[in-house]
């Protein structure tokens, strides 16, 4: 027999500086499927992860954790017919704007809220995303302590909100989400306000102009916008001078719901030489003032006090109020791509869900003792025809329990 439930992700509204603030809709409601029992895990496991060092565990202090490939995972199709074949424990995330559909496991988020309620530790969510699509996704992803986008560009704190000042509408001046997802309940309202200070960093390099028609104002529902983004021509910068003369040679790039990044994506480029132009773009130095990096087969470029090792950099010494702390002693980091690397092996032990790349796996060969990869580890009863999505989804499941284990 199947089990039915039924999650409700009541959304109120975003904020992400003291006076703008966006209203989305009362709630929207997704079906998920729940089995009766719990799996098992394979007693054929193809590898275990290497034994942890459990020395000096209670000196972790946060944990950083990538986003797409790492706690979202991509079926290659979802549809239907993927919640017909799949009778698992998964919300169905929205698209982004390029029309990609992940999925994560209630599991994820019940492990993601452990680690902050019961551990103690900080939890920081750091994706390459535009920050449009972290605004729609942050409903349906781990209450966090900070998320950052486009790379690290871009920094949110979720501010909590006095239910007092919640009207008998569910609604106050400002974002508010709350979160009701069965069995994982971590549903106090709260905004999200931007860090300033590191945005102010990124304006050096990126321009003040390229925020606009990125940010969120009182009334404003989420898929329309009061204010149009500056055009391209308009944003000052290193970064956007960069961005111009590249579209000069010929490449097409992206600046939809970035203000501190652009992205080139091997997928869009035109035809006539396109493997060999953007291939040019890896070898090829940024310009002093900008860094990149390549994710999903996609080159980032970003000022060069961005990316997500300097954004964690940062961010642990905002969060966590200890003295020295530092990325190599007090931070454990989460991740599955090439644009995750100098962030990775700044901390002090990496856990890989999910191997994305070439680069990715020569560098676990080359660090076994630093990294803990959970890739191969999956449940017995899902392994003949699997979908890889949901693989990855045990994986990360399987990740977050040896942190928790072992880390915490």
């Amino acid at each position: 027999m199947r089990h039915w439930c039924r999650v409700t992700v009541l959304l109120l509204a975003i904020t992400f500086k003291g006076s703008g603030c966006v209203e989305v809709s009362d709630s929207t409601q997704s079906n998920i499927r729940t089995k009766k029992t719990t799996p098992r895990l394979s007693s054929t496991i193809m590898k275990e992860p290497s034994p942890l060092s459990v020395s000096n565990n209670d000196e972790i202090d946060i944990v950083f954790c990538d986003v797409d490939g790492t706690l979202v995972h991509y079926p290659r199709k979802l549809s239907r017919k993927f919640e017909d074949d799949y009778d698992e424990n998964i919300i169905q995330l929205p698209p982004s704007a390029t029309g990609m559909q992940g999925i994560i496991s209630f599991e994820t988020l019940r492990l993601c809220q452990e680690l902050r309620h019961r551990k103690g530790k900080k939890l920081v969510l750091v994706s390459g995303m535009r920050t449009t699509t972290l605004w729609k996704r942050i409903p349906y992803l781990p209450r966090a302590d900070a998320y950052c986008s486009e790379g690290g560009g871009r920094i949110f704190y979720p501010i909590k909100v006095d239910q007092a000042d919640v009207s008998s509408n569910n609604k106050i001046k400002g974002s508010i989400f709350s979160l009701l997802f069965g069995g994982v309940e971590d549903g106090e309202p709260f905004r999200l306000e931007e860090d300033l200070e590191w945005r102010t960093r990124m304006e050096a390099t990126a321009g003040s102009e390229s925020f606009i028609g990125n940010e969120l104002y009182l009334n404003q529902n989420i898929d329309e916008k009061t204010e149009k983004a500056s055009p391209l021509d308009q944003r000052k910068g290193i970064l956007w001078d960069h961005c111009r003369s590249l579209i000069q040679e010929g490449y097409v790039v992206d600046t939809e719901g970035y203000s501190a990044c652009f992205r080139v994506n091997r997928k869009h480029q035109l035809p006539a030489n396109k493997i060999e132009r953007f291939d040019k773009l890896l070898t090829n130095i940024a310009p002093k003032g900008l860094a990149t990096s390549v994710n999903l087969g996609c080159v980032d470029f970003y000022p060069d006090q961005s990316g997500k090792r300097n954004c964690c950099e940062y961010l642990i010494q905002k969060l966590c109020h200890r003295s020295s702390r530092a990325l190599d002693r007090n931070a454990v980091c989460l991740c599955d791509d090439d644009n995750d690397l100098e962030m990775a092996l700044a901390c002090k032990h990496v856990f890989v869900p999910n191997i994305s790349s070439e680069s990715m796996a020569r560098v676990l060969r080359e660090q076994k003792e630093k990294i803990t990869v959970t890739a191969a580890l999956v449940l017995d009863e899902y392994s003949n025809g699997l979908d890889d999505a949901i693989q990855m989804t045990r994986a990360t499941e399987r990740a977050l329990s040896l942190l928790l284990s072992e880390w915490c």
